[in-house]
């Protein structure tokens, strides 16, 4: 189902840090990440990772985010929930050792403002001002990519759109709740403090109407309800789905 989709890696964070729709396995884990979620900020979909600032993971290069759709077609999405807004450069979806690296791509937050980062030697991102206070509740954030047009979604709705560098094929590991800005991937430099959880790639552009139906399946108990079951006669039932 997901890669009928054009869904490349997700990750539920259900007990287990490989679980994704390819099994990926996971190169580095730093500190003891908690799968089981926080009892205080519990997730916003069953289970999700748990890191304390000195906790991250990281993913060796893997077709699943590394070969991009036509035009550098990419879609991120995650769930987050970020309980030290003071911190700087809080990685929530990375494949850039540094934003000044030549290739790569990252959906950052960074005080109060979530970033959008392509890989060029230009440098090229997008900010957008979203409300992080500390100990936010979860908010769902989604980046899309399509050659040069980059849009950033918070919550189901469109934040902002802007023309940034083509994305440039990453060669770096993939990493999840990392820290930024230190010119490098070394898993001591781990600084989100927070969860993270329902982590998507997608080899695609997701358009506005995707995305919001994608947070409403996400948000909403009775997105689909079903009716009674209804007898066709000789045998056979129909079921009624609204």
């Amino acid at each position: 189902m997901w890669s009928l989709a054009g869904y490349n890696a997700v990750w539920h964070f259900n007990g287990s840090a490989a679980e994704s729709v390819n099994g990926l396995a996971i190169a580095i884990t730093n500190g003891t990440p908690t799968y089981e979620g926080s009892a205080t900020y519990p997730g916003p979909l069953g289970k999700t990772i748990w890191l304390d600032g000195t906790s991250a993971i990281r993913y060796a290069p893997d077709p699943a985010w590394t070969t991009l759709g036509a035009g550098s077609a990419l879609t991120l999405t995650c769930w987050s929930r970020d309980t030290n807004s003071a911190a700087n450069y809080g990685r929530m979806i990375s494949s850039m050792s540094n934003w000044t690296n030549p290739a790569g791509y990252e959906l950052t937050l960074q005080n109060s403002r979530t970033i959008v980062t392509v890989g060029s030697s230009n440098s090229s991102q997008m900010q957008a001002t979203i409300s992080t206070a500390s100990n936010a509740a979860w908010q769902h954030f989604a980046a899309t990519y399509t050659n040069t047009t980059a849009s950033l979604y918070a919550n189901g709705s469109l934040v902002k759109s802007d023309t940034l560098k083509a994305v440039v094929t990453p060669t770096e590991h993939l990493v999840i709740g990392w820290k930024g800005g230190d010119g490098s991937q070394d898993p001591t430099a781990a600084a989100w403090t927070g969860g993270i959880d329902e982590v998507r790639i997608r080899r695609a552009t997701s358009s506005a109407a995707w995305i919001a139906e994608e947070y409403k399946t996400e948000t909403m108990a009775n997105y689909v309800s079903f009716g009674a079951v209804k007898s066709l006669g000789g045998g056979g039932f129909l079921l009624i789905v609204r």
